[in-house]
């Protein structure tokens, strides 16, 4: 079965709006994380983040990254500035909860 060039375009339409979605749910957990860092994050760093865990970690849930985020703001898990996003990515593929140590 052939797909038209219209069908194909409002394929990718609907692709790039459920991505554009999930790209504001995504930042909006990442912009909590301006709280403890040293310097605001910029709307394209918060957008570049949700980027990196979509593409990463596809299957990650918002209750998932919330679940971190809040663990960072609380104290419960140290967040390594140096480290940045890699501390997020880290912690999704350990839901164990294991320390992270990124030497």
């Amino acid at each position: 079965m052939e797909i038209s060039k219209n069908q194909a375009l409002e394929t990718r339409q609907r692709t790039d709006l459920v991505l554009s979605e999930r790209i504001e749910e995504v930042g909006k957990m990442v912009w909590r994380l301006d709280m403890i860092l040293s310097f605001p994050l910029s709307e394209q760093q918060i957008e570049s983040w949700a980027r990196h865990i979509i593409r990463l970690c596809p299957d990650v849930t918002k209750e998932r990254l919330e679940e971190i985020i809040d663990k960072y703001l609380t104290g419960e898990w140290t967040y390594d500035k140096d480290q940045g996003i890699a501390n997020i990515i880290w912690h999704i593929n350990n839901p164990s909860g294991a320390v992270w140590n990124p030497q």
